[in-house]
């Protein structure tokens, strides 16, 4: 799917990343993991965003020179992709589709931020592994059901019948090991989102929470973290 549009699509998360102190923080966050799985990944290559929205992280790999593929469900949204990224391939999908359509062994690197309706399934593991090429690298973001934000996300579902997938898959320790056990080693892991501030805060109080997070150590426990940053590589066979 590939068409021209004359202006941008700002979707939810790319306005409130630039407009509210929680959301640039959060924001920022993922750039530097993305900028270091980057790093990790080594010569541009191809690439494929899953869940990418209006296209805000493809970009920044688009922009080092990778060839990106972007898979989301949004129609609006990969027209966003598309005036960000002219060359990009574009795939729009049904929430209901398993896999991920690309070749097997075509990729160089996997893109999954904040789309929990993708890296929760028991599929993700072995279609990234399928779709990587040898020693390949995934950049990626989970929301933990373990966890003091899960635990609430669960309590708002039984009281007022909120819906989404938010925090309703495995704990990232068990998701963890089943993504492992599917022929990857993880070569960086960091928490965030430990205080209790909602997307669209601007309280005073977060620069003090932000940096609290790393002077603490909280950065560094990921079993019970509401949200982890990873980077994790394909393992080499033989």
């Amino acid at each position: 799917m590939k068409s021209r549009i004359e202006t941008p699509h700002l979707d939810y998360w790319e306005i409130i990343g630039e407009s509210t102190r929680w959301g640039r923080y959060l924001a920022a966050r993922e750039r530097e993991i993305i900028l270091r799985g980057i790093k990790a990944a080594g010569a541009p290559g191809r690439a494929v965003d899953i869940g990418c929205g209006g296209g805000r992280w493809s970009k920044i790999l688009y922009d080092a020179g990778w060839q990106m593929t972007c898979i989301e469900v949004n129609e609006e949204a990969l027209k966003s992709c598309l005036f960000k990224m002219p060359f990009a391939t574009c795939i729009r999908i049904a929430p209901t589709d398993e896999g991920i359509r690309c070749e097997t062994g075509s990729q160089r690197l996997i893109l999954c931020m904040e789309a929990p309706d993708v890296i929760e399934f028991p599929w993700f593991s072995s279609e990234a592994n399928r779709i990587l090429e040898k020693s390949g690298h995934v950049i990626g973001f989970y929301m933990n059901s373990q966890s003091w934000r899960g635990a609430l996300w669960k309590l708002s579902r039984t009281t007022n019948g909120i819906g989404g997938r938010h925090y309703s898959g495995p704990s990232y320790t068990d998701w963890k090991r089943h993504f492992l056990a599917h022929g990857f080693e993880m070569l960086h892991e960091e928490s965030l989102a430990w205080f209790p501030f909602g997307r669209e805060s601007n309280s005073v109080l977060i620069p003090l929470a932000a940096e609290m997070e790393q002077t603490l150590g909280l950065n560094r426990l990921v079993r019970f973290a509401p949200w982890v940053l990873f980077i994790a590589r394909k393992k080499s066979q033989g």
